[in-house]
């Protein structure tokens, strides 16, 4: 399943994981997947999410309580979005990654 990415993959972990699973469109995308540090990048994945609302959003950022833009961050701006949080994995030591959707009934 091709993912359009958004931001950089700095991670070997990630960038091992997207090896020859990327696209260069929306269109060819199966799902979004946005690399998060800080609040625009956030801001840009969910503009991004909300133009192509067929595709689930993966939000890949820092674990722990000094992230800049961690878990209950992203949680809380895209819940107050319309946007619930359905799956999560870890990604490497540092990072973990959730997937967001569209709720039913919200536009």
């Amino acid at each position: 399943k091709p993912a359009l990415v958004l931001g950089r993959c700095d991670s070997p972990e990630l960038a091992e994981a997207l090896a020859h699973a990327t696209c260069k469109t929306p269109e060819e995308a199966s799902l979004i997947l946005a690399t998060l540090k800080t609040d625009a990048d956030l801001e840009s994945a969910y503009a991004m999410a909300s133009a192509h609302p067929r595709l689930s959003l993966w939000c890949v950022y820092p674990k722990g309580p000094g992230a800049a833009v961690g878990d209950s961050r992203v949680r809380e701006f895209l819940r107050e979005r319309g946007y619930r949080d359905n799956k999560s994995s870890a990604v490497s030591a540092v990072l973990t990654a959730t997937r967001y959707t569209r709720a039913k009934g919200s536009a």
